[in-house]
């Protein structure tokens, strides 16, 4: 209270029954109370620090956490990516149902398949080809000829095995890659005509195939000049036959059939497969064996007795020809179409297996379809189309 002249004094006084009693302090109140300004001053400075300072602590450990949820999220993003990529190369590599069981940690992988069908694919003549053309040209030739075949294959549901030199091996019927419902050996059929026809003279390739116009247009003599080799005919071998008789001597209709051309003279089979690019193609079916051979590079394969007839098919087949084991013919029999002639038996020594029966595909009425001339870029030049008629340097080649 102020008193004695308006002196601030502290006073504590209390009532009683008859008188009231207190007691009176002069003091200066703004000293009294200074020292209690002071420490709210400094609690509240305290609590504004603290207080800042737990603000700042929790953004720094927000922003921990939230750069280390992003870089692992990152990292989970750039995770998935690179399995992605590596199914998807997976799978380019080997089958689906490969793949995935790669993908689980399998060690051994392999698989018997009762029934497979086997198409074997080599250029003729290959080696003389290989004599007259610079490695640039002779990457591109493979390039574009094996592109050709991947697409083919593509759409009638082959699988490429692998490729060695000029060779393709292909399987059809694999479980998980065979979505078709007919018989593999219809697609297998339709696959090697597709190739006879797509390197044949029916039609006339995009710039991308100029590498086949130039091969087309070596000649002999140029071939010999290059390999340093004397000049060596290029008329396709027979293969050894025999008729139904027995006999080893092909019949003049075999002969001709096997040499490429079942109208054409001698001397016009001669100049014509010293222009032709062409392929022998052989087919089989049956079991075989199907896994990964383990290594640094593991590599999809396949083996067994349906794979080397295939080969051997292939190797005693013609040029321009689809050359089928019996098993083959047996099961096209069976089915209930099949837009294809098929030639008159003949026994064929296979090496492995002795003399077997075989069957080449005459001529057919299915043309190539036009979804895949469309995305290889063909030109049509004839309608019809029979084996044999190997591609030439200028006009048809017609049997």
């Amino acid at each position: 209270r102020r008193v004695h002249g308006g002196t601030d004094v502290l006073a504590a006084y209390g009532p009683t029954a008859t008188h009231s009693v207190g007691i009176v302090v002069a003091a200066d109140y703004a000293n009294l109370i200074a020292p209690l300004k002071a420490l709210v001053i400094k609690l509240v400075i305290c609590s504004i620090a603290f207080t800042a300072f737990g603000v700042t602590v929790t953004f720094y450990v927000a922003f921990r956490m939230l750069r280390r949820m992003r870089h692992t999220w990152k990292s989970k993003l750039q995770l998935e990516t690179r399995v992605k990529k590596i199914e998807e190369l997976l799978s380019n590599m080997y089958p689906k149902a490969i793949a995935a069981r790669m993908l689980r940690g399998e060690q051994r992988i392999v698989e018997f398949l009762p029934y497979i069908t086997c198409v074997m694919i080599d250029i003729h003549h290959f080696t003389y080809v290989t004599n007259c053309i610079s490695a640039d040209e002779l990457l591109e030739l493979l390039g574009y000829t094996f592109h050709v075949m991947d697409t083919i294959a593509d759409y009638y549901g082959v699988y490429k095995v692998k490729t060695i030199g000029d060779c393709f091996l292909g399987l059809v019927g694999l479980p998980d890659f065979f979505k078709y419902t007919e018989d593999p050996v219809l697609h297998a059929v339709h696959f090697a005509s597709g190739v006879l026809q797509a390197f044949s003279d029916l039609f006339s390739h995009p710039p991308a195939g100029d590498i086949i116009r130039k091969i087309i247009a070596i000649k002999e003599t140029d071939r010999s000049s290059v390999s340093g080799k004397p000049k060596v005919a290029l008329e396709p071998k027979l293969p050894k036959m025999e008729s139904a008789s027995g006999s080893r001597e092909p019949s003049e209709k075999a002969a001709s059939v096997a040499s490429g051309s079942t109208s054409s003279s001698a001397a016009e089979r001669k100049a014509a497969a010293s222009k032709t690019y062409c392929m022998r193609i052989g087919l089989a079916c049956g079991p075989a064996t199907v896994g990964i051979l383990p290594g640094k590079t593991p590599v999809f394969d396949c083996w067994g007795p349906t794979i080397n007839l295939a080969a051997r098919m292939e190797s005693s087949g013609a040029p321009s020809y689809v050359q089928c084991s019996e098993e083959i013919y047996k099961r096209s029999q069976q089915l209930p179409s099949f837009p294809y002639i098929w030639d008159r038996p003949r026994t064929v020594y296979a090496k492995g297996f002795g003399n077997v029966l075989s069957y080449f595909i005459a001529k057919t009425s299915l043309p190539l379809p036009k979804e895949l001339i469309n995305e290889l870029g063909l030109d049509i030049k004839f309608k019809d189309f029979e084996f044999g008629g190997a591609i030439t340097s200028g006009g048809s080649h017609k049997i």
